[in-house]
């Protein structure tokens, strides 16, 4: 079962949560060299979609990487601690279990795509 954000910590946060995702994944996509040599036709339906799968699976994983692990998630915790501290002098800790949680998710995704984290 999916944790639910603590509603007073997210209050209005959505909105920019959802605008930074969108930044962060093309800021990232732009970074991210996808060559394409000429293709090579191997004459086997098959063995060609096993190669197209293959460098596709790489590019998401460099995608993937650049996301779960780049400065703005670490300006992003840093940001929430703050507001933690100045709300409640971290007299709950709901929040910060709970960003706890999801940036494990997070990096377990990145680490394996393969995972199912629940969000």
């Amino acid at each position: 079962m999916s944790a639910s954000p603590p509603w007073s910590s997210f209050h209005g946060t959505h909105d920019i949560s959802s605008e930074w995702v969108k930044n962060i994944v093309e800021e990232k996509l732009a970074t991210i060299r996808i060559p394409l040599p000429e293709w090579q036709d191997s004459g086997c339906l098959l063995a060609d979609m096993g190669q197209f799968l293959l460098r596709s699976t790489h590019h998401l994983s460099q995608l993937a990487n650049s996301v779960a692990n780049g400065h703005h998630v670490d300006i992003y915790i840093k940001q929430k601690v703050e507001d933690i501290e100045q709300e409640s002098d971290f007299s709950d800790l709901e929040t910060l279990d709970y960003l706890d949680q999801k940036h494990n998710s997070l990096k377990s995704v990145e680490s394996n795509p393969r995972c199912t984290a629940v969000y």
